[in-house]
């Protein structure tokens, strides 16, 4: 009968041991509330005027409903030590806009002159005050593209 009992404790023990391990593994690694900042220079086909688009897209990858407050950029202004925040508007998206798992926000602007200080941040602020920003190589693909754009525009053109 005791061997009965030790292994039941042995077992036990075990499992204790392994619900313990998969929960901290769970609450350090929790992406419950998670967005992916993603931002490029595109164009379209629906513009008339065949201008250059910024296009800034939160998603949320995390488990949890998230509420993104703005959408925007953050520069320096040249010459002084201070940055500024432009914030990013859309008269098809309303902010705050609740995001379900899996779902983004984007917004699309044609106005390139946003980007003639230099670009610090890309980011994303949710209702929290939590800021979500984009990857350096988003930025550096910004630059970029806007460097190129910069190159092949004519004197004169807007």
């Amino acid at each position: 009968m005791k061997d009965w009992a030790v292994w039941l404790a042995i077992y036990g023990a075990v499992v204790a041991t392994g619900t313990l391990v998969w929960t901290l593994y769970r609450d350090t690694s929790n992406r419950s509330r998670t967005l992916d900042v993603h931002a490029f220079i595109g164009f379209s086909d629906a513009d008339p005027k065949g201008r250059d688009h910024l296009v800034v897209r939160a998603t949320n990858i995390g488990r949890e409903n998230v509420f993104v407050a703005v959408l925007a950029l953050e520069v320096s202004r040249p010459g002084a030590e201070t940055r500024s925040v432009r914030i990013l508007r859309d008269r098809a998206v309303t902010f705050p806009k609740k995001l379900e798992p899996g779902e983004s926000v984007g917004i699309v602007s044609n106005d390139l002159t946003l980007l003639d200080d230099p670009l610090l941040k890309i980011f994303a602020e949710t209702t929290t005050g939590r800021r979500f920003d984009a990857g350096r190589l988003v930025l550096d693909g910004i630059h970029r593209q806007v460097n190129g754009a910069r190159a092949l525009r004519k004197p004169g053109d807007s």
